[in-house]
């Protein structure tokens, strides 16, 4: 009887040892054999004559190329179970004594038999657990997830709920009332991550109905891409009006501490600033004012006209306020663009490449207003009219002089390799920093 069982356990394809299938497996060798009491007997006192667990063979003879560098990695990882599993499989390998694996791993032998066997069965799959999983609890989850997708394309007016969007206890609610069963909001919150839906806020974003929008943005892009030497391209726009008193915004404050500015104050003055950022050189050019009409575009286009008079042409873009496109405007540009002014006053030729209407967002130079806004704007306490402009004019002069000894054009989409805060592309929104409103909702 004894002589027998080294050879069925040697035939055993399973991870474990069952007596039953051995003792299955010896009477079809053995029809009259001994009993199944008598068998799980001497299977017993073979078991303990030779140290045999329940889990067997006892090392491991082969370890593919591939698999032993798998579990170098484990025996350098953190995670414990990893570097156990890889000491068993490599020791055994090695002939080590499963006790000295077991003490130096402080894991049961049952344990480490077990795995080796698991490896020699299935190779690395073995060593991988396998999370349980109830195939009535899947089903169950599935049924729940298809009824919150329903209540998500309904309204809670539908459910007699008084709100314009889902929230989770809302959803909660809902549910209870509509299936008859109760998901907690914490439920329904985890079967909503699993379906890949999150709470968002939307975000306010100007939309141009200009019929002649890519018109215009297609030509310039033309412009830009084909800019020449004596030639530069403007984006134009005004700031303000700004009135000066105490602004908020971001600090830095100590734990516990709150910065606070008074709601109702007395204003300290007020102003407009009009200036145009050169797309090819990054230089922003400014003045001050007390209004936003044709006049200072007039002004604007003397001032341009004095500081770039070396160069042959002068594009102008802005957007489509009234100003911008005025009669006495164009008439203007119609007179100093004519030949004889030209050569009398040694002016550069203007053209115009208006931005779409309702698109300021499309305006690069509202990128370097948002600039100049968080630094000297947000959080100052001026005294005058005076100090405000006085900072702003520090503000351009060092940008300025920032990007005449590092060079880069304003324009990342149009140019195609500058990284610059300042650029031109149609999925830019160059306002919305200095937007607001924004409103939560449930996105799906």
């Amino acid at each position: 009887m004894l002589s027998v069982l080294p050879s069925l356990v040697e035939e055993t394809t399973t991870t474990c040892l069952y007596k039953i299938d051995l003792w299955k497996r010896y009477r079809l060798i053995y029809p009259k054999g001994c009993s199944i009491n008598n068998f799980y007997k001497y299977f017993k006192k073979w078991q303990k004559e030779n140290h045999i667990c329940k889990y067997y063979p006892v090392h491991v003879t082969k370890i593919p190329e591939p698999d032993w560098e798998v579990l170098n990695g484990w025996r350098h990882f953190t995670d414990t179970e990893l570097w156990r599993k890889a000491v068993i499989i490599q020791d055994s390998f090695l002939n080590r004594p499963i006790a000295e694996i077991s003490a130096q791993i402080e894991l049961s032998q049952e344990s480490i038999l077990k795995w080796i066997a698991a490896y020699k069965l299935k190779g690395m799959e073995g060593l991988q657990r396998k999370p349980f999983v109830n195939p009535k609890i899947v089903e169950s989850n599935k049924v729940k997830q298809a009824n919150i997708l329903k209540l998500l394309q309904q309204t809670p007016k539908h459910h007699g709920q008084n709100r314009a969007a889902w929230s989770l206890a809302a959803l909660s609610r809902a549910y209870a009332k509509e299936y008859g069963s109760s998901l907690s909001r914490d439920a329904i919150g985890d079967h909503l991550g699993i379906m890949g839906y999150r709470f968002q806020r939307s975000i306010e974003r100007l939309v141009s109905h200009d019929k002649d929008f890519k018109a215009k943005l297609d030509n310039i892009k033309r412009i830009l891409s084909g800019l020449k030497a004596g030639e530069k391209f403007f984006s134009i726009d005004e700031y303000g009006p700004a009135s000066i008193r105490i602004r908020g915004g971001r600090t830095l404050t100590k734990a516990g501490e709150i910065k606070s500015i008074p709601k109702f104050q007395r204003g300290k003055g007020w102003f407009v600033m009009t200036a145009a950022l050169e797309l090819s050189t990054n230089q922003v050019t400014h003045f001050y004012s007390r209004g936003k009409n044709t006049a200072e575009m007039i002004k604007l286009i003397g001032v341009l006209s004095d500081q770039y008079r070396t160069d042959d042409k002068l594009y102008l873009s802005w957007d489509a306020a009234s100003w911008h496109s005025s009669k006495i405007l164009m008439g203007h540009l119609k007179k100093i663009n004519t030949k004889t002014y030209r050569r009398l006053h040694g002016t550069p030729q203007f053209e115009l490449a208006p931005l779409p209407s309702s698109s300021p967002y499309l305006n690069v130079i509202e990128s370097v207003f948002s600039g100049m806004a968080r630094a000297i704007i947000h959080n100052s306490d001026y005294s005058s009219v005076e100090e405000c402009q006085a900072a702003m004019d520090r503000y351009f002069s060092d940008r300025n002089e920032h990007f005449r000894f590092n060079p880069q054009k304003a324009g990342n989409k149009i140019w195609g390799k500058e990284i610059v805060a300042p650029v031109f592309d149609e999925n830019q929104n160059c306002k919305e920093r200095l937007m607001k409103g924004r409103k939560r909702t449930y996105n799906y």
